[in-house]
Protein backbone atom coordinates (compact mmCIF):
# COMPACT_ATOMS: atom_id res chain seq x y z
CA UNK A 1 0.00 0.00 0.00
CA UNK A 2 1.16 3.33 -0.78
CA UNK A 3 0.24 6.79 0.91
CA UNK A 4 0.83 10.26 -0.20
CA UNK A 5 2.55 13.05 2.25
CA UNK A 6 0.83 16.09 1.51
CA UNK A 7 2.51 20.17 1.76
CA UNK A 8 -0.23 21.00 4.53
CA UNK A 9 -2.08 24.73 4.72
CA UNK A 10 -0.21 26.37 7.86
CA UNK A 11 -1.46 29.98 7.07
CA UNK A 12 -4.58 30.85 5.55
CA UNK A 13 -2.15 33.40 3.77
CA UNK A 14 0.51 31.02 2.58
CA UNK A 15 -0.19 29.18 -0.77
CA UNK A 16 3.99 28.05 -0.92
CA UNK A 17 5.76 26.36 1.78
CA UNK A 18 9.85 26.19 2.18
CA UNK A 19 10.99 23.04 2.68
CA UNK A 20 13.95 23.81 5.12
CA UNK A 21 15.40 20.58 6.51
CA UNK A 22 14.39 16.67 6.36
CA UNK A 23 14.39 14.85 9.39
CA UNK A 24 14.58 11.81 7.85
CA UNK A 25 16.49 10.55 5.23
CA UNK A 26 15.04 8.71 2.21
CA UNK A 27 14.01 5.23 2.70
CA UNK A 28 14.03 5.40 6.42
CA UNK A 29 11.19 3.31 8.73
CA UNK A 30 9.10 6.32 10.15
CA UNK A 31 6.15 6.06 12.21
CA UNK A 32 2.68 7.42 12.61
CA UNK A 33 3.17 10.93 14.31
CA UNK A 34 6.73 10.87 13.49
CA UNK A 35 8.27 14.28 12.74
CA UNK A 36 9.87 14.09 9.15
CA UNK A 37 10.61 17.44 7.52
CA UNK A 38 10.69 21.28 9.00
CA UNK A 39 8.97 23.51 7.01
CA UNK A 40 8.63 27.51 6.68
CA UNK A 41 5.95 30.13 5.77
CA UNK A 42 6.07 33.94 5.82
CA UNK A 43 5.20 33.49 9.16
CA UNK A 44 6.54 29.94 11.12
CA UNK A 45 8.92 27.35 11.30
CA UNK A 46 6.85 24.63 12.39
CA UNK A 47 7.55 20.49 11.29
CA UNK A 48 5.71 18.14 9.49
CA UNK A 49 4.06 15.47 10.96
CA UNK A 50 3.65 11.83 9.10
CA UNK A 51 -0.02 10.42 10.02
CA UNK A 52 1.23 6.90 8.75
CA UNK A 53 3.77 4.16 9.61
CA UNK A 54 5.96 2.82 7.16
CA UNK A 55 9.05 3.36 4.43
CA UNK A 56 9.21 7.09 2.92
CA UNK A 57 10.61 7.90 -0.21
CA UNK A 58 11.39 11.18 -0.70
CA UNK A 59 10.62 13.18 -3.51
CA UNK A 60 11.01 17.36 -2.89
CA UNK A 61 14.13 18.94 -2.45
CA UNK A 62 15.14 21.04 0.73
CA UNK A 63 15.35 25.06 -0.23
CA UNK A 64 12.34 24.74 -2.70
CA UNK A 65 9.19 25.85 -2.03
CA UNK A 66 5.68 23.70 -2.47
CA UNK A 67 2.25 24.71 -3.55
CA UNK A 68 -0.07 23.67 -0.56
CA UNK A 69 -1.53 19.91 -1.41
CA UNK A 70 2.15 19.58 -3.00
CA UNK A 71 2.78 15.75 -3.10
CA UNK A 72 6.54 15.68 -1.34
CA UNK A 73 6.81 11.94 -0.12
CA UNK A 74 5.56 8.50 -0.58
CA UNK A 75 5.16 6.36 2.86
CA UNK A 76 5.43 2.07 1.53
CA UNK A 77 4.69 -0.53 4.00
CA UNK A 78 7.26 -2.22 2.72
CA UNK A 79 10.84 -1.51 1.53
CA UNK A 80 10.63 -3.88 -1.34
CA UNK A 81 7.52 -1.73 -2.49
CA UNK A 82 10.04 1.25 -3.23
CA UNK A 83 11.37 -0.58 -6.08
CA UNK A 84 8.52 -2.75 -7.29
CA UNK A 85 6.58 0.01 -7.57
CA UNK A 86 8.94 2.30 -9.34
CA UNK A 87 6.61 2.44 -12.25
CA UNK A 88 3.70 4.47 -10.28
CA UNK A 89 6.25 6.69 -8.59
CA UNK A 90 7.83 7.31 -12.06
CA UNK A 91 4.08 8.26 -13.49
CA UNK A 92 3.29 10.62 -10.63
CA UNK A 93 6.66 12.48 -11.20
CA UNK A 94 5.93 12.90 -14.84
CA UNK A 95 2.06 14.13 -14.04
CA UNK A 96 3.67 16.78 -11.72
CA UNK A 97 5.71 17.59 -15.08
CA UNK A 98 3.26 18.89 -17.20
CA UNK A 99 2.41 22.21 -17.84
CA UNK A 100 -1.22 22.92 -16.35
CA UNK A 101 -0.67 27.28 -17.28
CA UNK A 102 -2.81 28.95 -19.84
CA UNK A 103 -1.41 31.27 -22.51
CA UNK A 104 -2.84 33.45 -24.79
CA UNK A 105 -2.39 32.49 -28.85
CA UNK A 106 0.92 34.87 -28.81
CA UNK A 107 2.54 33.62 -25.84
CA UNK A 108 2.38 30.02 -27.61
CA UNK A 109 4.47 31.41 -30.30
CA UNK A 110 6.91 32.98 -28.34
CA UNK A 111 7.04 29.89 -26.46
CA UNK A 112 7.88 27.77 -29.60
CA UNK A 113 10.31 29.92 -30.80
CA UNK A 114 12.50 30.51 -27.57
CA UNK A 115 13.81 27.80 -25.22
CA UNK A 116 11.84 29.32 -22.62
CA UNK A 117 11.98 27.73 -18.51
CA UNK A 118 8.50 27.80 -17.88
CA UNK A 119 9.14 27.08 -14.33
CA UNK A 120 9.74 30.56 -13.70
CA UNK A 121 6.01 31.61 -14.76
CA UNK A 122 3.02 31.72 -12.21
CA UNK A 123 0.49 29.51 -12.31
CA UNK A 124 -2.56 31.74 -11.24
CA UNK A 125 -3.20 33.61 -14.32
CA UNK A 126 -3.57 33.92 -17.80
CA UNK A 127 0.36 34.32 -19.56
CA UNK A 128 0.10 36.98 -21.98
CA UNK A 129 3.04 37.87 -24.37
CA UNK A 130 4.62 40.44 -22.33
CA UNK A 131 5.11 37.52 -19.79
CA UNK A 132 7.60 35.74 -22.11
CA UNK A 133 9.10 39.15 -23.86
CA UNK A 134 10.05 39.90 -20.28
CA UNK A 135 12.09 36.47 -19.98
CA UNK A 136 13.26 37.00 -23.50
CA UNK A 137 14.81 40.21 -22.74
CA UNK A 138 16.22 39.43 -19.48
CA UNK A 139 19.59 40.76 -18.54
CA UNK A 140 20.15 37.89 -16.03
CA UNK A 141 20.18 34.25 -17.02
CA UNK A 142 16.66 32.66 -17.49
CA UNK A 143 17.39 29.61 -15.84
CA UNK A 144 18.19 32.02 -12.50
CA UNK A 145 14.76 33.78 -12.52
CA UNK A 146 13.21 31.95 -9.69
CA UNK A 147 10.36 33.04 -8.22
CA UNK A 148 11.31 33.72 -4.79
CA UNK A 149 13.58 36.38 -5.49
CA UNK A 150 12.37 39.56 -4.38
CA UNK A 151 13.73 43.16 -3.73
CA UNK A 152 13.22 46.01 -1.01
CA UNK A 153 12.23 49.11 -2.36
CA UNK A 154 13.27 52.65 0.11
CA UNK A 155 15.94 53.71 2.75
CA UNK A 156 16.26 54.57 6.57
CA UNK A 157 16.04 52.04 9.97
CA UNK A 158 13.05 50.03 9.04
CA UNK A 159 14.66 47.93 5.41
CA UNK A 160 17.10 46.75 8.63
CA UNK A 161 14.00 45.12 10.39
CA UNK A 162 12.63 44.06 6.69
CA UNK A 163 16.08 42.48 6.26
CA UNK A 164 16.23 40.11 9.46
CA UNK A 165 12.60 39.15 8.72
CA UNK A 166 13.51 37.90 5.34
CA UNK A 167 16.36 35.72 6.64
CA UNK A 168 14.84 34.54 9.21
CA UNK A 169 11.93 32.89 7.23
CA UNK A 170 14.13 31.88 4.50
CA UNK A 171 11.10 31.76 2.24
CA UNK A 172 13.09 34.26 -0.28
CA UNK A 173 16.17 35.62 -1.87
CA UNK A 174 17.20 39.46 -1.39
CA UNK A 175 18.49 40.48 -4.74
CA UNK A 176 18.70 44.29 -3.29
CA UNK A 177 17.77 47.43 -2.63
CA UNK A 178 16.22 50.07 -4.92
CA UNK A 179 17.23 53.63 -3.32
CA UNK A 180 16.00 57.17 -4.70
CA UNK A 181 18.97 58.06 -3.74
CA UNK A 182 21.61 56.05 -5.67
CA UNK A 183 24.51 56.31 -6.19
CA UNK A 184 25.07 58.92 -3.50
CA UNK A 185 23.83 56.44 -1.11
CA UNK A 186 25.74 53.56 1.32
CA UNK A 187 27.14 50.59 -1.29
CA UNK A 188 24.93 48.61 1.26
CA UNK A 189 22.97 47.94 4.06
CA UNK A 190 23.61 44.68 6.65
CA UNK A 191 25.26 42.99 3.88
CA UNK A 192 22.29 43.65 1.17
CA UNK A 193 23.52 45.82 -2.29
CA UNK A 194 21.95 48.96 -3.14
CA UNK A 195 21.35 48.29 -6.70
CA UNK A 196 20.29 51.09 -7.97
CA UNK A 197 16.95 53.76 -8.09
CA UNK A 198 14.35 54.01 -10.10
CA UNK A 199 15.98 53.80 -13.31
CA UNK A 200 16.75 49.49 -12.69
CA UNK A 201 12.46 49.06 -11.91
CA UNK A 202 11.96 48.34 -16.05
CA UNK A 203 14.82 45.74 -15.51
CA UNK A 204 14.50 43.82 -12.84
CA UNK A 205 11.02 43.08 -13.88
CA UNK A 206 12.20 42.27 -17.48
CA UNK A 207 14.51 39.78 -15.81
CA UNK A 208 11.99 37.65 -13.37
CA UNK A 209 12.06 39.57 -10.55
CA UNK A 210 8.89 40.90 -9.47
CA UNK A 211 8.23 40.84 -6.02
CA UNK A 212 8.65 43.97 -4.17
CA UNK A 213 8.52 45.32 -0.13
CA UNK A 214 8.06 48.68 0.25
CA UNK A 215 10.06 49.89 2.83
CA UNK A 216 8.60 53.14 2.70
CA UNK A 217 7.21 54.03 6.29
CA UNK A 218 5.32 56.61 7.05
CA UNK A 219 5.65 58.61 10.56
CA UNK A 220 3.98 62.17 9.61
CA UNK A 221 1.45 63.23 6.68
CA UNK A 222 3.97 63.85 3.73
CA UNK A 223 5.64 60.36 4.52
CA UNK A 224 2.36 58.74 4.18
CA UNK A 225 1.84 60.25 0.88
CA UNK A 226 5.23 59.25 -0.18
CA UNK A 227 4.47 55.31 0.83
CA UNK A 228 1.31 55.49 -1.21
CA UNK A 229 2.73 56.97 -4.23
CA UNK A 230 5.76 54.30 -4.25
CA UNK A 231 3.10 51.53 -3.59
CA UNK A 232 1.12 52.94 -6.68
CA UNK A 233 3.75 53.34 -8.80
CA UNK A 234 5.22 49.68 -8.46
CA UNK A 235 1.62 48.43 -8.90
CA UNK A 236 1.40 50.15 -12.17
CA UNK A 237 4.52 48.43 -13.19
CA UNK A 238 3.28 45.07 -12.36
CA UNK A 239 5.16 44.35 -9.35
CA UNK A 240 3.65 41.77 -6.78
CA UNK A 241 3.66 42.51 -3.26
CA UNK A 242 3.76 40.23 -1.08
CA UNK A 243 2.60 39.99 2.60
CA UNK A 244 5.84 40.23 5.23
CA UNK A 245 5.01 39.12 8.56
CA UNK A 246 7.29 38.08 11.56
CA UNK A 247 6.90 34.47 12.42
CA UNK A 248 6.23 35.83 16.23
CA UNK A 249 3.47 37.74 15.26
CA UNK A 250 0.27 35.84 16.45
CA UNK A 251 -2.72 36.07 13.18
CA UNK A 252 -5.75 34.48 13.95
CA UNK A 253 -6.92 32.26 11.01
CA UNK A 254 -10.56 34.23 10.04
CA UNK A 255 -8.14 37.61 9.59
CA UNK A 256 -8.78 38.32 6.03
CA UNK A 257 -5.03 40.55 4.52
CA UNK A 258 -4.70 42.38 1.63
CA UNK A 259 -1.38 42.65 0.04
CA UNK A 260 2.17 44.28 0.60
CA UNK A 261 2.04 45.02 4.68
CA UNK A 262 4.11 45.02 6.65
CA UNK A 263 3.14 42.99 10.13
CA UNK A 264 6.59 42.97 12.18
CA UNK A 265 7.09 41.25 15.78
CA UNK A 266 4.67 40.32 18.27
CA UNK A 267 1.88 41.76 16.45
CA UNK A 268 -1.56 40.49 17.40
CA UNK A 269 -4.58 40.55 15.21
CA UNK A 270 -7.77 38.77 16.59
CA UNK A 271 -10.42 37.22 14.92
CA UNK A 272 -12.85 38.57 11.76
CA UNK A 273 -10.23 41.46 11.43
CA UNK A 274 -9.58 42.83 7.74
CA UNK A 275 -5.87 44.78 6.96
CA UNK A 276 -6.12 46.56 3.68
CA UNK A 277 -3.00 46.86 1.51
CA UNK A 278 0.15 48.43 2.10
CA UNK A 279 -0.41 48.85 5.52
CA UNK A 280 2.45 48.74 8.68
CA UNK A 281 1.45 46.99 11.65
CA UNK A 282 4.23 47.60 13.97
CA UNK A 283 6.08 45.69 16.45
CA UNK A 284 3.78 44.64 19.47
CA UNK A 285 0.54 46.23 17.96
CA UNK A 286 -2.57 45.15 18.94
CA UNK A 287 -5.87 45.02 16.84
CA UNK A 288 -8.99 43.28 18.47
CA UNK A 289 -11.61 41.33 16.89
CA UNK A 290 -14.16 42.68 13.66
CA UNK A 291 -11.26 45.71 13.23
CA UNK A 292 -10.97 46.95 9.91
CA UNK A 293 -7.88 48.49 8.85
CA UNK A 294 -7.89 50.33 5.26
CA UNK A 295 -5.01 50.44 2.93
CA UNK A 296 -1.82 52.48 3.59
CA UNK A 297 -2.34 53.00 6.89
CA UNK A 298 0.40 52.49 9.92
CA UNK A 299 -0.37 51.34 13.39
CA UNK A 300 2.86 52.02 15.31
CA UNK A 301 4.42 50.11 18.34
CA UNK A 302 1.99 49.35 21.23
CA UNK A 303 -0.97 50.55 19.85
CA UNK A 304 -4.07 48.99 21.23
CA UNK A 305 -7.27 48.95 18.52
CA UNK A 306 -10.61 47.90 20.61
CA UNK A 307 -12.75 45.61 18.95
CA UNK A 308 -14.79 46.91 16.21
CA UNK A 309 -12.82 49.62 15.28
CA UNK A 310 -12.54 51.33 11.55
CA UNK A 311 -9.73 53.27 10.38
CA UNK A 312 -9.98 54.85 7.47
CA UNK A 313 -7.03 54.77 4.74
CA UNK A 314 -3.95 56.68 4.64
CA UNK A 315 -3.71 57.36 8.63
CA UNK A 316 -1.37 56.68 11.18
CA UNK A 317 -1.65 55.52 14.63
CA UNK A 318 0.78 56.90 17.36
CA UNK A 319 3.33 55.00 19.65
CA UNK A 320 0.97 53.77 22.78
CA UNK A 321 -2.17 55.47 21.02
CA UNK A 322 -5.20 53.03 22.67
CA UNK A 323 -8.64 53.55 20.57
CA UNK A 324 -11.79 52.15 22.43
CA UNK A 325 -14.26 49.86 20.93
CA UNK A 326 -16.07 50.60 17.86
CA UNK A 327 -14.45 54.02 17.14
CA UNK A 328 -14.75 55.02 13.71
CA UNK A 329 -10.95 56.64 12.13
CA UNK A 330 -11.58 59.35 9.37
CA UNK A 331 -8.86 59.07 6.25
CA UNK A 332 -5.63 61.04 6.22
CA UNK A 333 -5.95 60.90 10.40
CA UNK A 334 -2.58 61.42 12.29
CA UNK A 335 -3.35 60.34 16.13
CA UNK A 336 0.01 61.57 18.44
CA UNK A 337 1.54 59.17 20.38
CA UNK A 338 0.11 58.19 23.97
CA UNK A 339 -3.51 59.38 23.16
CA UNK A 340 -6.57 57.70 24.82
CA UNK A 341 -9.76 57.55 22.05
CA UNK A 342 -13.36 57.54 23.17
CA UNK A 343 -14.95 58.87 20.04
CA UNK A 344 -15.21 59.41 16.36
CA UNK A 345 -12.39 60.94 14.64
CA UNK A 346 -13.41 62.70 11.05
CA UNK A 347 -11.38 63.18 8.78
CA UNK A 348 -7.77 64.98 7.86
CA UNK A 349 -7.92 65.41 11.64
CA UNK A 350 -4.63 65.81 13.82
CA UNK A 351 -4.97 64.30 17.33
CA UNK A 352 -2.35 65.67 19.33
CA UNK A 353 -1.15 63.37 22.83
Amino acid sequence: MINKIVIPRLSVNDDMVLIGNWIVTDGDRVEEGQSIAEVETMKETTEIITPFSGFIKIIAIEGNEYKVDKVIAFIYDNPSEINSLSLTHDSVKEEEKKDNRQYTSKAKHLLKKHNIDVTVLPTDRIIREKDIEALIASPFQINDSVGNKIFIYGGGDIIKVIIDILHQSCGYRIIGIVNLSYPNVEKDLMGVQIIGNNAILPDLYKSGVTKVINGMVAVNQKELKVRKTVYNLLKQMNFDFPNIIHKSSEIESSVKIGEGNLILAKTIISSNSLIGSNCVINSGAVINHDCIISDHCHITSGAIIGGGVVIGENSIIGQGVTIYHHVKIGKNVIIQNGCNIFSDVSDNSIIKG
